[in-house]
């Protein structure tokens, strides 16, 4: 992918910045959701604080139905699990909004939590397009530009590798 869409780097700093949080969270404490916007004022940071998870995401989804209209563009990450073969498999989910776009854009990226022998990235991401998983080329291409958003996070950089493994 010779040029890397604004908002999947975006999507990658979220989903970076995100796996920091859940690497470091001591067992029992729950992950804020946030969202990353972008605009005339620069990259602002708003978290999505409530008394339960539920609560802080519909938060954040209401956020961003209200607000994303504002910027250039918004990466909204949550934790979340997935049913898969009967177990509950752990992701933090980012969902990417450009308003010169009119195409959802998520990615659901599966981990082990520390709690379970050290955080891990597992697999490489979904990528979903408008509510459809998209596989082949165009899922790399997605995914590989969401890596390298995620490469550039100052705090997280160095860690992305060895949290994603070979």
């Amino acid at each position: 992918m010779a040029h890397i869409d604004p908002i999947v780097k975006l999507a990658g700093l979220a989903l970076a910045h995100a796996a920091w949080i859940v690497s470091e969270l001591p067992e029992g404490e729950v992950f804020v959701p946030f969202a990353f916007a972008v605009g005339a004022e620069g990259r602002q940071l708003v978290n999505f604080e409530a008394p339960t998870q539920e609560e802080a995401v519909r938060g954040g989804k209401q956020w961003l139905a209200e607000h994303a209209h504002e910027y250039d563009g918004c990466a909204f990450a949550r934790d979340g699990r997935v049913l898969e073969d009967g177990v509950y498999v752990d992701v933090l989910v980012v969902e990417a909004l450009a308003t010169q776009s009119s195409e959802a854009l998520v990615f659901a990226q599966r981990y082990r939590p520390p709690s379970a022998g050290g955080f891990r990235l597992l697999g490489r991401p979904e990528v979903i397009i408008d509510g459809v998983i998209v596989r082949g080329d165009e899922a790399t291409d997605h995914a590989d530009a969401l890596d390298a958003g995620a490469r550039s996070h100052p705090g997280v950089g160095e860690r992305w590798p060895a949290w994603r493994g070979p």
